[in-house]
């Protein structure tokens, strides 16, 4: 004899949602980081069409009469690349970009340095699928990626990256089969 039981739920949510400036909007937001010790964030917000270049926003609002820092990252659904936060650092923000060009997606990690963006140079690194995103750990010394490359079981796959003595990082190693 063979029985099967579904249950289904809804989770309700008391009071209402609060609109801060025009941060929600109608386009998905996704990817959210939080700045461990300052009132910042950042996020990736969907957005149709194609752009020419992958570019990011950052302006302040005002909630509960605390300042925030709000970096905007555009994702446009594939077609043109996208761009994802990481992480907070000393230095500025991580984030990863992927871009798509004859044919092929070329993922990198950049840092944002105020109005300066630089490549991080990560050895032995490649990601060749749409999409890579990553987190950093609360001390900053390791960085985990979702990304397809060569080694990669699957589509995308979990690499840890951990910082080096002299401040730049590692190679990245699968986190398992």
């Amino acid at each position: 004899m063979l029985a099967s039981l579904t249950i289904t739920g809804q989770v309700k949510f008391e009071g209402k949602g609060i609109r801060v400036d025009s941060l929600n909007t109608p386009n998905g937001q996704n990817y959210l980081v939080l700045h461990p010790s300052e009132n910042s964030m950042a996020f990736t917000e969907e957005q149709g069409g194609s752009s020419s270049q992958n570019s990011f926003t950052t302006s302040d609002i005002t909630f509960d009469d605390a300042s925030w820092s709000v970096t905007v990252f555009p994702d446009y659904l594939g077609t043109k690349g996208m761009l994802s936060p990481i992480g907070f650092t000393e230095e500025g923000l991580l984030y990863s970009e992927v871009t798509f060009d004859r044919g092929l997606h070329e993922g990198k990690v950049k840092l944002a340095k105020g109005d300066k963006l630089e490549e991080v140079s990560i050895p032995f690194f490649k990601n060749k699928s749409p999409i890579q995103s990553g987190c950093l750990s609360k001390d900053g010394q390791y960085m985990i990626l979702s990304l397809e490359s060569n080694n990669t079981k699957g589509v995308e796959g979990l690499y840890i990256l951990k910082k080096n003595a002299g401040g730049g990082w590692g190679q990245p190693k699968i986190m398992g089969n």
